[in-house]
């Protein structure tokens, strides 16, 4: 069975958890899509309610040149501002959820014992972090997953588009067991299908002219 049919067949486990990545802070909005849309709209597929929970952390960094947005200082007082608003924008639409969020390093959970059934990160790998940048996120991930647990990497638009290959390639140095890329031009009724899933960004949505080589990378550990 393809890791996408596993994927989008499956019922979330009492105990299901989940962390988000760079979840999306100022000069972004935050945008947890697997929660609730940019609309506001609960995702109905994610269910984090009982022992199910959902982390997303961020730790405000602006890659690139943001200097005419203020110092550094207020760059990350507005990213810390912004994920707390999205935060109480979370538990209004989706009350009685466990659904936290961070503003911290990702790398900050490499000594901590959490562990994940599922780390997703959406266009975080061509942030402009570059391929050692990106390398580093995707083994945080596999060192932050349970055994058999589900990597789920997503670029839409970011400013310095990481190819298929080169995650392809990333993914297997690492070790991920296994993995499928599905990509928009490719397989269309597939990405479409995961989009869906995990709740359509912003990109997917609204801009009149998609990224041509959008796509999704789903690994396992």
């Amino acid at each position: 069975m393809s890791l996408v049919k596993c994927v989008l067949d499956r019922d979330l486990p009492d105990g299901f958890s989940m962390l988000e990545i760079g979840v999306g802070s100022y000069p972004f909005s935050p945008e947890s899509t697997v929660l609730i849309s940019n609309w506001c709209d609960p995702n109905l597929y994610f269910d984090f309610t009982g022992n199910r929970s959902y982390l997303g952390v961020d730790n405000g960094t602006a890659v690139g040149d943001y200097s005419y947005l203020g110092t550094p200082e207020k760059i990350a007082a507005e990213a810390m501002w912004r994920l707390a608003e999205h935060k109480e924008r979370v538990q209004e639409f989706r009350p009685g959820q466990n659904a936290d969020f961070r503003f911290q390093d990702a790398f900050e959970l490499a000594g901590s014992p959490e562990r994940f059934d599922e780390v997703m990160m959406s266009n975080v790998l061509s942030s402009m972090i570059g391929n050692e940048g990106a390398r580093a996120l995707l083994q945080l991930s596999y060192d932050v997953l349970v055994d058999s647990g589900m990597l789920v990497t997503r670029e839409t638009f970011t400013p310095q588009f990481m190819e298929e290959e080169e995650v392809t390639e990333l993914v297997k140095e690492i070790g991920f067991d296994e993995f499928d890329v599905v990509s928009h031009r490719l397989l269309p009724y597939e990405y479409d299908a995961l989009s869906d899933y995990y709740g359509p960004t912003i990109f997917d949505e609204k801009i009149s002219r998609p990224h041509s080589g959008r796509y999704f990378c789903l690994a396992t550990k």
